[in-house]
Parts: C-alpha cells; structure tokens; sequence
C-alpha cells in the first residue's frame, strides 16, 4: 500500500481525528509517530492510500480552518 502526504495539521488531534473520520468510511490512513512528537512545531501530516485521495479529498473537503491539504 503506497501511502502520500495528504494534509497538515497543526496539532496530534486533529490529524487523529481526520484519521478516525477517513477509517470509519473505510479509506486507510496513517499519522507517523514522529508527526505526533512534532506537533508542538504545528505540523503534523496526515498519509492516504493513494487510490483512496480523492474519496479522502471529498470527506475532508479540499481546505479547511483544520489542515492545509498538500497538493
């Protein structure tokens, strides 16, 4: 499974919770631990599977007051 950046986030939360909204629709993500530890930089990414972007794009919108989505 071939995993790209997809959003930025400026906190541990929120990319979790853009996490768990992708999981529960089925869409596979990942938040890399390292992220995690940065987040007290703001800057957390978010990872999609690459052939769930665009599903993932319309769930999460193509930006937002939460992330800043990579293009």
């Amino acid at each position: 499974m071939d995993l790209i950046p997809m959003r930025v986030y400026g906190t541990g939360v929120e990319a979790q919770l853009a996490k768990s909204l992708l999981e529960s629709n089925g869409l596979k993500s990942h938040v890399d631990d390292m992220d995690l530890l940065q987040s007290a930089l703001g800057r957390v990414t978010l990872y999609v599977a690459a052939e769930d972007v665009e599903e993932a794009r319309r769930l999460l919108g193509d930006d937002d007051d939460e992330g800043v989505t990579i293009p």
